[in-house]
C-alpha cells in the first residue's frame, strides 16, 4: 500500500514541483481540492473546484485529483456536518441518516425540499470549521513542498 500511495500519488506531485509548479500553487491546489471534497452537497464538487481553479489560477489537474481521492470522505462528514450545522444554529432536530439517504435515492425533489434548510446550516458549518483548517492545512503543506523543492533542488 505504501509502495502503491509513493508512486501514483506522492511522486506525481512532487515531480509538479520540478516542472514550473511552485509550492505556494500546489499547496493552494491541494488544500482547495481536499476541503472541497468536504462540501455538503453531493454533486458540486467539481464546478467548485472548477471555479476556483478559475478565480486562483491554481492546477487544475492536482486541484480535480486531490478532491477526487478525498471525495469519499464527505460520506464519513456529511451527517456530522449537518448535526454540526443544527448546533450553530441552536436547532434540535433529529437527523436519521438512512431517511436521508432513502429519500435522496428515491425522491430527489422530496429530498430537495425537506433537506433545503439543513444543507444551508450544514453549509455554514463546513465554511466555520473548513475556513481555519484550510489555513493550516495551506501553512503546512506550503512548508512541506518548500522543503521538498529546496531539496530536489540541490540534488
Amino acid at each position: 500500500m505504501k509502495n502503491w500511495l509513493n508512486r501514483r500519488l506522492v511522486k506525481p506531485i512532487t515531480s509538479l514541483l520540478t516542472q514550473g509548479v511552485n509550492p505556494k500553487e500546489l499547496a493552494l491546489a491541494c488544500s482547495f481540492g481536499f476541503f472541497i471534497s468536504f462540501f455538503p452537497v453531493f454533486g458540486s464538487h467539481t464546478l467548485l473546484c472548477l471555479a476556483l481553479i478559475a478565480i486562483f489560477r491554481v492546477n487544475p489537474a492536482i486541484t480535480l485529483l486531490i478532491n477526487n481521492l478525498s471525495y469519499p470522505l464527505l460520506f464519513v462528514a456529511y451527517i456530522p456536518l449537518l448535526q454540526a450545522g443544527n448546533w450553530l444554529f441552536g436547532i434540535n432536530e433529529s437527523i436519521d441518516a438512512g431517511v436521508i439517504f432513502e429519500t435522496i435515492t428515491t425522491k430527489p425533489l422530496k429530498a430537495i425540499e425537506d433537506l433545503w434548510w439543513i444543507t444551508m446550516r450544514a453549509i455554514a458549518a463546513w465554511f466555520a470549521l473548513c475556513s481555519p483548517l484550510f489555513a493550516l492545512t495551506y501553512l503546512i503543506l506550503l512548508r512541506l513542498f518548500r522543503a521538498i523543492s529546496a531539496k530536489q533542488k540541490s540534488m
